[in-house]
């Protein structure tokens, strides 16, 4: 593959759902990916012009924690979903995982035949990585809503990834103003700059950045 993006030029290498059936070993995975990269960078070296290398796969815990395993040994980090070069805290627990949730209409023979197997399924799970040749790093210090909305007696709360860990900031209903809006709106991907919490978690002030469905190119 290196010799293809170099006799192409290629500017963007993805894997959709492909990565480790390619590649089931995730030594061997890494070390390819690493040979990806390295070329993507020569090449980005030689004409000043950015390159991506976008990983996606399934949301699976499995697939999911070898994804985020493969970017902390990359040689450098992903611009997304990942804010800043610090190491995966997916890894930290076993039981946890870094995966994004969308909502999505199938069509109705697909909805037909998942209704003959007893499923029904409205959404996708999926994990992914975006490396980019570019140095900066344009949402360093933002934090990320890695869960749905969780609605509590009197309150509603969502799960962040900040830069020292994960927590949990929460909206109280009672005392909800025009500050709660990105709790009490929250979805998975949200971005937030700038946000200012509460000693008990409530959120007091941020500005929302990015949602899912928007481009975080044309944002940033």
């Amino acid at each position: 593959m290196p010799k293809l993006i170099r006799k192409l030029g290629a500017t963007h290498v993805s894997f959709m759902n492909s990565l480790a059936e390619i590649f089931p070993d995730p030594e061997l995975r890494l070390v390819e990916i690493k040979k990806i990269w390295a070329t993507l960078s020569e090449l980005s070296r030689k004409d000043g012009k950015a390159r991506y290398l976008v990983l996606i796969e399934p949301g699976s815990r499995e697939n999911s924690r070898e994804l985020s395993a493969l970017k902390d040994a990359m040689p450098k980090k992903p611009l997304l979903p990942c804010l800043d070069e610090r190491p995966c805290g997916a890894l930290k627990r076993p039981h946890d995982w870094c995966h994004e949730e969308v909502a999505v209409a199938f069509p109705d023979w697909m909805n037909e035949l998942g209704a003959e197997a007893g499923l029904r399924k409205e959404s996708l799970l999926f994990s992914y990585a975006v490396f980019s040749t570019k140095d900066d790093y344009p949402l360093r210090d933002s934090w990320r809503v890695v869960s749905q909305r969780l609605e509590r007696k009197g309150q509603t709360e969502c799960w962040m990834c900040t830069p020292p860990e994960k927590r949990v900031v929460r909206a109280q209903i009672s005392k909800a103003g025009p500050e709660s809006a990105p709790v009490l709106e929250a979805r998975r991907g949200d971005i937030w700059r700038s946000p200012v919490v509460g000693p008990k978690g409530d959120l007091e002030a941020a500005e929302r950045f990015f949602s899912p469905g928007a481009s975080i190119f044309e944002n940033a």
